[in-house]
Protein backbone atom coordinates (compact mmCIF):
# COMPACT_ATOMS: atom_id res chain seq x y z
CA UNK A 1 0.00 0.00 0.00
CA UNK A 2 2.82 2.31 0.90
CA UNK A 3 4.55 1.63 -2.47
CA UNK A 4 1.43 2.57 -4.36
CA UNK A 5 1.27 5.76 -2.43
CA UNK A 6 4.87 6.67 -3.32
CA UNK A 7 4.29 5.75 -6.96
CA UNK A 8 1.18 7.89 -7.10
CA UNK A 9 2.97 10.85 -5.56
CA UNK A 10 5.80 10.59 -8.05
CA UNK A 11 3.34 10.39 -10.93
CA UNK A 12 1.56 13.52 -9.72
CA UNK A 13 4.88 15.35 -9.40
CA UNK A 14 5.92 14.41 -12.95
CA UNK A 15 2.55 15.47 -14.31
CA UNK A 16 2.83 18.86 -12.60
CA UNK A 17 6.34 19.46 -13.99
CA UNK A 18 5.23 18.59 -17.51
CA UNK A 19 2.29 20.95 -17.26
CA UNK A 20 4.49 23.75 -15.98
CA UNK A 21 6.90 23.23 -18.86
CA UNK A 22 4.14 23.31 -21.43
CA UNK A 23 2.59 26.45 -19.93
CA UNK A 24 5.90 28.46 -19.67
CA UNK A 25 6.08 31.20 -22.30
CA UNK A 26 8.65 30.94 -25.04
CA UNK A 27 10.79 34.03 -24.24
CA UNK A 28 13.36 33.51 -26.97
CA UNK A 29 11.18 34.78 -29.85
CA UNK A 30 9.97 37.68 -27.67
CA UNK A 31 13.52 38.61 -26.71
CA UNK A 32 14.59 38.51 -30.34
CA UNK A 33 11.70 40.79 -31.31
CA UNK A 34 12.68 43.30 -28.62
CA UNK A 35 16.29 43.36 -29.76
CA UNK A 36 15.28 43.85 -33.37
CA UNK A 37 12.89 46.69 -32.50
CA UNK A 38 15.45 48.59 -30.36
CA UNK A 39 17.04 51.40 -32.40
CA UNK A 40 20.74 51.15 -32.95
CA UNK A 41 22.81 53.71 -31.03
CA UNK A 42 25.87 53.31 -33.18
CA UNK A 43 26.54 56.10 -35.71
CA UNK A 44 26.69 54.77 -39.22
CA UNK A 45 29.82 55.70 -41.12
CA UNK A 46 28.78 58.05 -43.90
CA UNK A 47 29.80 57.13 -47.37
CA UNK A 48 31.40 60.13 -48.97
CA UNK A 49 30.43 60.44 -52.59
CA UNK A 50 33.12 61.55 -55.00
CA UNK A 51 33.36 65.32 -55.01
CA UNK A 52 32.75 66.61 -58.46
CA UNK A 53 34.89 69.65 -59.19
CA UNK A 54 32.94 72.17 -61.18
CA UNK A 55 34.85 73.54 -64.11
CA UNK A 56 35.35 77.31 -63.71
CA UNK A 57 33.45 79.48 -66.10
CA UNK A 58 35.64 80.70 -68.95
CA UNK A 59 37.03 84.17 -68.30
CA UNK A 60 37.08 86.61 -71.15
CA UNK A 61 40.62 87.71 -71.83
CA UNK A 62 41.72 90.69 -73.88
CA UNK A 63 44.67 90.05 -76.08
CA UNK A 64 47.37 92.72 -76.32
CA UNK A 65 46.43 93.39 -79.93
CA UNK A 66 42.80 93.97 -78.92
CA UNK A 67 43.89 96.28 -76.12
CA UNK A 68 45.90 98.33 -78.58
CA UNK A 69 42.87 98.66 -80.84
CA UNK A 70 40.67 99.76 -77.92
CA UNK A 71 43.23 102.34 -76.83
CA UNK A 72 43.50 103.62 -80.38
CA UNK A 73 39.72 104.00 -80.62
CA UNK A 74 39.80 105.98 -77.37
CA UNK A 75 42.07 108.66 -78.82
CA UNK A 76 40.60 112.07 -78.08
CA UNK A 77 39.53 114.50 -80.76
CA UNK A 78 42.43 116.85 -80.17
CA UNK A 79 44.94 114.01 -80.60
CA UNK A 80 43.37 113.22 -83.93
CA UNK A 81 44.03 116.73 -85.20
CA UNK A 82 47.74 116.69 -84.42
CA UNK A 83 48.68 117.42 -80.83
CA UNK A 84 52.18 116.93 -79.45
CA UNK A 85 53.16 114.36 -76.84
CA UNK A 86 54.61 116.36 -73.90
CA UNK A 87 56.51 113.31 -72.67
CA UNK A 88 58.49 113.36 -75.92
CA UNK A 89 59.99 116.80 -75.24
CA UNK A 90 63.74 116.70 -75.89
CA UNK A 91 66.10 117.41 -73.04
CA UNK A 92 66.53 121.15 -72.59
CA UNK A 93 63.47 122.04 -74.67
CA UNK A 94 61.12 124.59 -73.15
CA UNK A 95 58.67 125.28 -76.00
CA UNK A 96 57.26 123.10 -78.79
CA UNK A 97 55.05 124.86 -81.32
CA UNK A 98 53.29 122.65 -83.86
CA UNK A 99 51.16 123.85 -86.76
CA UNK A 100 49.29 121.57 -89.15
CA UNK A 101 46.32 121.51 -91.50
CA UNK A 102 45.11 124.28 -93.73
CA UNK A 103 44.27 123.96 -97.39
CA UNK A 104 47.85 122.90 -98.23
CA UNK A 105 47.98 120.34 -95.42
CA UNK A 106 50.94 121.85 -93.59
CA UNK A 107 52.77 119.93 -90.88
CA UNK A 108 55.59 121.88 -89.28
CA UNK A 109 57.13 122.11 -85.84
CA UNK A 110 59.53 124.36 -83.97
CA UNK A 111 61.40 123.39 -80.81
CA UNK A 112 62.89 126.15 -78.67
CA UNK A 113 65.57 125.29 -76.11
CA UNK A 114 66.53 127.11 -72.96
CA UNK A 115 70.05 127.72 -74.29
CA UNK A 116 68.61 129.75 -77.21
CA UNK A 117 68.84 127.10 -79.93
CA UNK A 118 65.79 126.48 -82.15
CA UNK A 119 65.02 123.41 -84.25
CA UNK A 120 63.34 124.59 -87.46
CA UNK A 121 60.79 122.63 -89.54
CA UNK A 122 63.30 122.10 -92.37
CA UNK A 123 65.67 120.25 -90.05
CA UNK A 124 68.12 123.11 -89.60
CA UNK A 125 68.90 124.89 -86.33
CA UNK A 126 69.11 128.54 -85.41
CA UNK A 127 70.67 130.22 -82.39
CA UNK A 128 69.23 133.21 -80.52
CA UNK A 129 70.08 134.96 -77.28
CA UNK A 130 69.17 133.10 -74.09
CA UNK A 131 67.56 136.30 -72.81
CA UNK A 132 65.13 136.27 -75.74
CA UNK A 133 63.92 132.81 -74.79
CA UNK A 134 63.62 133.85 -71.15
CA UNK A 135 61.55 136.89 -72.13
CA UNK A 136 59.25 134.75 -74.27
CA UNK A 137 58.71 132.30 -71.40
CA UNK A 138 57.92 135.14 -69.00
CA UNK A 139 55.39 136.64 -71.43
CA UNK A 140 53.70 133.23 -71.87
CA UNK A 141 53.44 132.74 -68.12
CA UNK A 142 52.13 136.28 -67.63
CA UNK A 143 49.31 135.47 -70.07
CA UNK A 144 48.19 132.64 -67.72
CA UNK A 145 49.10 129.85 -70.12
CA UNK A 146 49.28 127.27 -67.33
CA UNK A 147 45.70 128.07 -66.31
CA UNK A 148 44.25 127.31 -69.76
CA UNK A 149 42.42 124.12 -70.63
CA UNK A 150 44.28 121.47 -72.58
CA UNK A 151 41.92 121.64 -75.54
CA UNK A 152 39.88 124.25 -77.35
CA UNK A 153 38.90 122.05 -80.29
CA UNK A 154 35.25 122.21 -81.41
CA UNK A 155 33.32 119.07 -82.29
CA UNK A 156 33.14 120.31 -85.86
CA UNK A 157 36.80 120.57 -86.91
CA UNK A 158 35.91 121.25 -90.54
CA UNK A 159 37.29 122.56 -92.77
CA UNK A 160 40.84 123.40 -93.87
CA UNK A 161 41.63 125.17 -90.60
CA UNK A 162 45.01 125.24 -88.91
CA UNK A 163 45.64 123.18 -85.82
CA UNK A 164 47.91 124.78 -83.24
CA UNK A 165 49.53 122.82 -80.44
CA UNK A 166 51.73 124.56 -77.90
CA UNK A 167 53.71 122.78 -75.20
CA UNK A 168 55.55 124.84 -72.59
CA UNK A 169 57.86 123.58 -69.85
CA UNK A 170 58.64 125.66 -66.82
CA UNK A 171 60.59 123.92 -64.10
CA UNK A 172 58.79 120.66 -63.35
CA UNK A 173 55.57 121.80 -65.02
CA UNK A 174 54.68 120.84 -68.58
CA UNK A 175 51.44 122.09 -70.06
CA UNK A 176 49.96 121.61 -73.51
CA UNK A 177 47.12 123.46 -75.21
CA UNK A 178 45.62 122.50 -78.57
CA UNK A 179 43.20 124.63 -80.60
CA UNK A 180 42.00 125.42 -84.10
CA UNK A 181 42.15 128.67 -85.98
CA UNK A 182 38.91 130.67 -85.95
CA UNK A 183 37.59 128.78 -82.93
CA UNK A 184 34.84 130.85 -81.26
CA UNK A 185 35.59 129.52 -77.75
CA UNK A 186 39.33 130.29 -77.94
CA UNK A 187 40.23 132.50 -74.96
CA UNK A 188 41.77 135.89 -75.61
CA UNK A 189 44.82 134.85 -73.56
CA UNK A 190 45.46 131.89 -75.82
CA UNK A 191 45.16 134.05 -78.92
CA UNK A 192 47.72 136.45 -77.47
CA UNK A 193 50.12 133.62 -76.63
CA UNK A 194 49.90 132.16 -80.15
CA UNK A 195 50.67 135.60 -81.56
CA UNK A 196 53.65 135.94 -79.19
CA UNK A 197 55.14 132.61 -80.26
CA UNK A 198 54.41 133.10 -83.96
CA UNK A 199 55.89 136.59 -83.88
CA UNK A 200 59.01 135.37 -82.07
CA UNK A 201 59.61 132.60 -84.64
CA UNK A 202 58.89 134.89 -87.58
CA UNK A 203 61.50 137.36 -86.33
CA UNK A 204 64.14 134.62 -86.41
CA UNK A 205 63.52 133.53 -89.99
Amino acid sequence: MKKWFVFLAALILLTACAAAELSAPDVEPALTAVLESKPSTSTPTPISPETETAEPAPTATVEPAETAVIEQLAVSEEEKVGSVNPAAMPVGAVIIFHQSGGFAGLDQQWIIYLDGSIDLPDGTQKQVEVSQVQTLLEDIQAANFFDLNESYVPLDACCDRFVYSLVVRQGDRIHQVTTLSDTPQMPVELQEILELVSGFLASQS
